[in-house]
């Protein structure tokens, strides 16, 4: 069963964080918010747990048979745009990966595609919809083509590039560019339209587990896009993909990062990892605002809410946080 406790404790009528626990032993890989709807999921034992940030329904799991999907582990999960469906990722490691493409909210299995390789470790769906990226445990990223008539995926690109596993993808915002890192240190700008490697970026030293893309309201019109990238080497790094920019290196860390996120404002970033910490930082200099000791485990997993109200963070334990955030991280 699921174990939905409220942990944390009021202030002034307000409720600080609220922990949800997962099965023992299930590490939270992936968290992902429903475009529109107040609802969060993450990774279960063969199974996506869904929660209703408004307490309109109880915690709800949906299973799915892993002998025959293929799915034994799940890594990754994204909404489609339109919130229609909900993709995951996974499979069995070192044997083959799966696609699930679940028809939200019922949790129909509309598409599986197995891939004779590696399991997968990331997924991502394009802004528009219409294509699907997956990172193996291998090197080589993957992007299907969606068909929401018949909900077929079909592949169109291979990328190669990676000397390893593809840890995190992301498309910008007109899906034009795809970005990718990878357990070899690095970070790759995809050009899609081009099907081809634009540019890598070799600054980290360590794993790069985790990127992230700044909202388009937050930038000035006709910059450049801003992503960040967080890193085992203890850093947080902002980057301008399409000109080949670092604008900067955020320290003063002192832990392996898994995981970092913009708020949907773009006016900060939330960063987490091995210490259980989650760190808020100004998006528009290297200052970190603010430190929350929040897990006992290592965090391996980030995300806003669309509204800005709520950040989920999972741990390895299984465990899963909801912080109330506002337009201030300082005053968290």
């Amino acid at each position: 069963m699921i174990r939905a406790v409220a942990h944390g404790f009021c202030i002034y009528g307000f409720l600080l964080f609220m922990q949800v626990s997962a099965l023992a032993g299930t590490p939270i890989s992936d968290i992902a918010f429903h475009p529109s709807e107040p609802t969060a999921v993450w990774n279960g034992d063969f199974s996506v747990v869904a929660h209703s940030m408004d307490h309109s329904s109880p915690n709800r799991k949906i299973h799915f048979d892993p002998l025959k999907t293929g799915m034994f582990r799940i890594r990754g999960l994204t909404f489609h745009p339109n919130g229609k469906y909900l993709a995951l990722a996974g499979g069995s490691p070192g044997t083959k990966g799966s696609i699930l493409i679940l028809k939200w909210p019922t949790g129909e299995v509309v598409a599986n595609q197995h891939l004779d390789s590696d399991w997968l470790t990331c997924i991502a769906f394009s802004h528009q919809g219409a294509q699907l990226a997956v990172g193996p445990g291998s090197s080589d990223i993957l992007v299907f083509e969606f068909m929401e008539a018949d909900h077929s995926l079909d592949q169109k690109q291979i990328l190669q590039g990676h000397a390893g596993s593809v840890m995190d993808l992301l498309f910008n915002e007109t899906d034009q560019w795809l970005v990718s890192g990878g357990s070899d240190r690095s970070v790759k700008i995809w050009n899609l339209e081009q099907g081809e490697l634009h540019r890598t970026y070799a600054h980290h030293t360590g794993i790069v587990y985790s990127t992230a893309l700044r909202p388009s309201q937050a930038n000035s019109a006709g910059l450049p896009f801003y992503i960040a990238t967080a890193s085992t080497d203890q850093t947080v790094r902002i980057w301008q993909p399409e000109i080949g920019r670092m604008v900067r290196i955020v320290r003063n860390h002192h832990t392996e990062l898994f995981s970092v996120a913009y708020h949907p404002s773009g006016n900060w970033i939330a960063s987490a990892g091995k210490d259980g910490v989650i760190r808020y930082i100004d998006a528009n200099s290297d200052q970190i605002l603010k430190s929350i000791e929040a897990h006992d485990d290592w965090i391996y997993a980030l995300s806003f809410s669309p509204n800005g109200k709520w950040l989920a963070s999972g741990d390895w334990k299984g465990n899963v946080q909801f912080h109330q955030v506002s337009s201030d991280p300082s005053q968290e």
